[in-house]
């Protein structure tokens, strides 16, 4: 009885000792196994999509807006230059006058605004 015990005893030596590691990469194995399933089975759900697309036509509203906006200041600014630009051609151009009498090239040109120089 003896020695059956002992053949017992070091077989289940052996087994704990090199037995855990089948094992091991058996349970390892089911967890990869696991995480993938949850990995696909955790896709995006209509509710994700439709709120991407709401997400996405919000930009493209805003990137119109912004375009829109830009484009008008452009022409703000166009119209701006314009402007300046006449007035500082119609000083320019313009004669000046000193005291009722046009004043001649070499003086210096001095626009009189209103009752200013009275």
């Amino acid at each position: 009885m003896d020695n059956i015990f002992e053949g017992l005893m070091g077989i289940i030596a052996v087994s704990g000792l090199f037995g855990w590691i089948p094992v091991m990469v058996w349970w390892k194995h089911r967890i990869r196994l696991e995480e993938i399933r949850n990995q696909q089975g955790a896709g995006v759900t209509e509710a994700t999509i439709s709120t991407l697309r709401e997400v996405q036509r919000e930009l493209r509203e805003l990137r119109e807006t912004t375009a829109k906006f830009d484009l008008s200041f452009d022409a703000g600014l166009d119209r701006l230059e314009e402007r300046v630009n006449r007035v500082e051609g119609r000083t320019i151009n313009s004669p000046v006058y000193r005291n009722g009498a046009a004043a001649s090239v070499d003086e210096p040109q001095t626009v009189l605004m209103g009752n200013q120089g009275r």
